[in-house]
């Protein structure tokens, strides 16, 4: 696991219904995302930080090649944008917020 996360790491407002907490919640999220999507590129177009807040705003390009929210692989490249606010304690992310377009994301996929 990348050591950026704390052990007791959470998404506070996850999409997943049985998200869990640590490094395996982590693993957890990202093996769904990327089971999903392929030839994923991300670029940071803003950054801001202050105090204990970090905040990252990105656009995402990708390959939908699994099932994502009920939509089998469709193969079809999407293009998307959000928002991540981490928590950090002790230099390691303890908390993350995110926004996504899934509406969006959907859209594109159908």
């Amino acid at each position: 696991m990348p050591t950026c996360f704390a052990p007791d790491w959470e998404q506070s407002d996850s999409f997943l219904p049985d998200q869990i907490t640590g490094h395996e919640g982590m693993y957890q999220l990202l093996d769904r995302f990327g089971s999903a999507f392929s030839e994923i590129h991300f670029d940071l177009t803003h950054l801001f930080a202050e105090d204990k807040l970090v905040c990252v705003r990105y656009s995402l390009v990708a390959l939908h090649s699994g099932a994502f929210l009920g939509v089998e692989a469709t193969n079809k490249k999407i293009t998307t944008t959000g928002i991540a606010i981490y928590e950090m304690e002790n230099n390691k992310i303890k908390v993350t917020w995110g926004e996504i377009d899934f509406l969006g994301i959907l859209t594109q996929i159908k």
